[in-house]
């Protein structure tokens, strides 16, 4: 009778301990308990504080000044940024016609602008006359577009509505004068994307899952409403944060703002949904400069797009939208604050990796094996690109908007040359912009 006490005790054991490892679970600490239980040493010995070393070969297959090479990037706007679709914005940033944006991509200055058919398109902001900008704000509205130099005007279509002092002269075709007009697509996610590439066979954009991973949260992104956005520089080239797209990639830079915020109450604790850690961590690529990332317990989800500015300097672009549909919560200002903040904090996290790249002198900065793919799936694209220019005998700007025959030609030729060498060497020689390209004889 007296080991009753004792014994009675093992329930009661067993409850509690059920009921910690449930808490654990759902506060995001299963894991290195996970590995107290199997590997002891290796949470003794680990800095949590630094992020996990990838495995690099001893002879990395990327040039030793690819982070930092001043020559590279115009061949990277050539080769990548001008034939890429990329996502830019969310259809609700120009919510009402005559709504339209002002940004640069690949040197090239456009201007996107939702029509009185409720269609967005996009334009190279230039005007036909004096190649001067048709829109000098970053943001606006109007459903004319006026040239300030000698007053062209143009509708939402990009056609020319009004061209002072060329009226009635004879050979003047108002109808060939239009705005040059740029690839772009909203998808069925309400997500704009754009592509410079100015051939006709640009195709359509990648097959992507994000209106399906933001439904699995309680979202739906055809439903979002911008809220507010903001942009913040760094000093790291662009390829320190590209990504491959339609990949669930590194933690979400506003996570840890997240329960900044909301773990000192309880019922922030509750507004979790149950979700695991794993789950309110993860950001989707959907392009190779833009991501998507969700804001927990809330009914916001963040996009950011990289720009690139130079070879070691770069812009990122945060917008913050929200779902009004959604049965969760709405987004206050507090909440925007935090991510704000916290934008911050990831884009000197990106400048810190190009701080440790620089050191290190490549590749062996890198703080994850996904990066590095990304950066060999880069080098192939520039080597064709290279070729085709060999092949081509001068440098080829798909996304240049004053397309001439001679382009078509040397273009065509290129293209249907270059298949036949896919079987040779990459390390061919390439004269192509007044000496040898590195990236072929690499």
């Amino acid at each position: 009778m007296d080991d009753l006490p004792y014994i009675a005790s093992f329930p009661t054991a067993a409850v509690l301990t059920i009921f910690l490892l449930l808490a654990c679970r759902y506060a995001g600490v299963a894991g290195p308990i996970h590995l107290i239980h199997r590997n002891p040493k290796y949470l003794v010995h680990a800095d949590t504080t630094a992020p996990p070393t990838p495995r690099v070969p001893k002879q990395s297959p990327l040039p030793p000044d690819w982070f930092t090479s001043p020559t590279l990037l115009p061949l990277e706007n050539r080769a990548l940024h001008s034939t890429t679709w990329h996502a830019l914005l969310h259809s609700s940033r120009l919510a009402n016609p005559g709504s339209y944006i002002t940004l640069t991509l690949a040197t090239y200055p456009l201007i996107l602008i939702r029509g009185r058919d409720d269609v967005i398109r996009a334009f190279h902001n230039v005007c036909r006359h004096r190649a001067y900008a048709v829109a000098r704000k970053e943001t606006g509205k109007s459903l004319v577009l006026r040239c300030g130099y000698h007053g062209w005007c143009y509708d939402a279509r990009g056609e020319l509505v009004k061209a002072p002092q060329f009226e009635g002269i004879e050979g003047f075709e108002r109808e060939e004068n239009g705005l040059f007009e740029v690839g772009c697509v909203t998808d069925g996610d309400g997500l704009v994307w754009v592509n410079l590439d100015r051939r006709r066979e640009r195709g359509t954009p990648e097959k992507h899952e994000i209106g399906e991973w933001v439904r699995q949260r309680g979202m739906r992104m055809e439903e979002g409403v911008w809220v507010e956005g903001w942009d913040v520089e760094g000093e790291f080239n662009w390829k320190v944060a590209a990504q491959r797209p339609g990949q669930i990639v590194s933690s979400s830079p506003f996570f840890r703002s997240y329960w900044r915020n909301r773990l000192s109450s309880a019922a922030g604790w509750l507004r979790k949904n149950f979700y695991s850690e794993a789950e309110f961590r993860a950001s989707f690529a959907v392009s190779m400069l833009t991501s998507i990332h969700l804001v927990p317990a809330t009914s916001a989800w963040v996009m950011s797009t990289v720009f690139p500015s130079s070879a070691t300097r770069s812009k990122v672009r945060f917008d913050v939208y929200s779902c009004e549909g959604a049965e969760r919560f709405a987004v206050n200002p507090g909440e925007t604050d935090a991510v704000k903040q916290q934008s911050e904090v990831w884009v000197q996290r990106l400048a810190e990796t190009q701080s440790a790249i620089d050191r290190d002198g490549g590749v062996r900065a890198m703080s994850s094996v996904s990066l590095e793919e990304t950066q060999h799936d880069i080098l192939k694209r520039l080597r064709a690109h290279v070729k085709l220019e060999q092949v081509g005998g001068e440098e080829i700007y798909p996304a240049s908007p004053r397309q001439t025959k001679r382009d078509n030609v040397c273009e065509g030729k290129a293209e249907k040359l270059c298949s036949q060498l896919e079987g040779s060497r990459t390390g061919i020689a390439c004269d192509v912009g007044g000496g040898q390209n590195p990236l072929l004889a690499w």
